[in-house]
């Protein structure tokens, strides 16, 4: 115990010894070869996910093991991209740490942004609209 406590340099060699013999990466995260994972989802849900991480958005991880990938390689991608990369980002890290191929988290899930959401304006088309509608109801849900 003492001596974890005074290498930590050393122990982190060790635990790459260890873990090359069964090093992942995200691409065997995400399934097989062309990047759908065959055992989650039905398939029309596999083939969405599978396109998602063709995304040129995740080439600087694809080929990274999944134990050498930080936390700023994570963010660098979701700060980067979209709403939809950052989704399908943390679909992906929560399957590799729930199947068991990450150790642990690579991105706690507090240190995770908050999708951004658009700011939504009535513009003067649809204010026509909600004036030309005689329904109560429809025009409240305008």
């Amino acid at each position: 115990m003492n001596e974890s406590h005074r290498e930590p340099t050393l122990n982190l060699n060790l635990a790459r010894a260890y873990l090359a013999a069964t090093i992942r990466g995200w691409r065997s995260a995400a399934g097989n070869r062309d990047g759908r994972n065959a055992t989650h989802g039905i398939p029309t849900t596999q083939h969405r996910c599978a396109r998602g991480f063709r995304s040129s958005a995740y080439d600087s991880i694809r080929s990274k093991p999944l134990v050498q990938t930080t936390g700023a390689d994570l963010l660098a991608i979701i700060h980067t991209n979209g709403n939809c990369v950052a989704t399908y980002l943390r679909r992906l890290h929560n399957l590799a740490v729930d199947l068991g191929l990450a150790p642990v988290p690579v991105l706690a899930k507090r240190a995770c942004p908050t999708p951004k959401q658009k700011q939504k304006t009535i513009t003067a088309e649809s204010m026509g609209i909600i004036a030309s509608e005689k329904n109560t109801e429809r025009r409240a849900y305008y």
